[in-house]
């Protein structure tokens, strides 16, 4: 136990066991390292993290439903709370209380994440360049999945569904995602849903279309606040970049 007395006492180690040296080994050595180029290769085929594509996109405040708050680094989106009298009216399943990113994507590959935590009701998906990002009061195109073209996973109370024009399925999830993790892969029409942390598929679209993508999020709303938690967009790091985007002179040292 620490106390007043004996903050001053000499401190006590136990004693350093010799080093063994087989274990530095130069060919042990070089065998760890394959092994480990060899894990690092086949976790870059099979797990959709590749960083090589990461996408951290940003929340387009002009875009969210005014009933959302959207924080001021735009990484998250929430139920605005509202005053004494103003409550929502209720209503079971309204995909317009959504907010777009502010990038889309035309070509490539694209992943990112977003934090669901213990988020009872949400919706995550995809729409098209159809959206008319200008005109606010046009909402019918916000939609997520109850149109030909959006694509979405929603969480309701413990269920997953997968939505697309209308139609639903029923997805078997065998532990709560607290983190979603979505890859769009434009060349090949291919839009997939996963549990970021366990690596798992969760869902994949067969998305055809020309337009732009953009990611869409829907925190559904607050009911007796119960759903009160935000989505967060998750800021992936890549592990091979030093650099990060605070370093102001991260560019000028590369440039010397």
């Amino acid at each position: 136990k620490l106390t007043a007395q004996n903050l001053c006492d000499p401190l006590e180690f136990a004693p350093i066991q010799e080093v063994n040296r087989d274990l530095c080994d130069p060919e042990k050595l070089k065998t760890v390292e394959r092994l480990v180029d060899d894990l690092s290769l086949a976790l870059s085929q099979h797990f959709p993290r590749t960083w090589s594509y990461l996408s951290s996109p940003a929340l387009d405040s002009n875009t969210a439903h005014p009933k959302l708050e959207i924080s001021q680094d735009r990484k998250q989106v929430y139920w605005r709370r509202q005053p004494a009298g103003e409550g929502p009216t209720p209503q079971p399943y309204d995909s317009q209380y959504s907010v777009l990113a502010q990038e889309s994507f035309t070509s490539g590959r694209h992943y990112w994440e977003v934090i669901v935590q213990d988020k009872p009701f949400w919706m995550v998906g995809v729409t098209t360049g159809l959206v008319n990002k200008n005109d606010s009061l046009t909402r019918s195109s916000f939609s997520l999945g109850v149109n030909n073209t959006s694509w979405c996973l929603y969480h309701g109370d413990g269920q997953y569904l997968a939505c697309h024009d209308t139609q639903e399925k029923h997805l078997t999830v065998a532990k709560r995602v607290r983190k979603l993790g979505i890859l769009a892969n434009i060349q090949k029409g291919e839009l997939s849903f996963y549990d970021a942390d366990a690596m798992t598929l969760l869902h994949s679209f067969f998305v055809q279309c020309t337009e732009p993508l953009f990611p869409l999020f829907n925190p559904c709303m607050d009911m007796n606040g119960v759903n009160w938690q935000p989505l967060t967009l998750f800021w992936i790091k890549d592990p091979w970049n030093r650099c990060s985007d605070e370093d102001q002179h991260c560019g000028e040292r590369k440039a010397h």
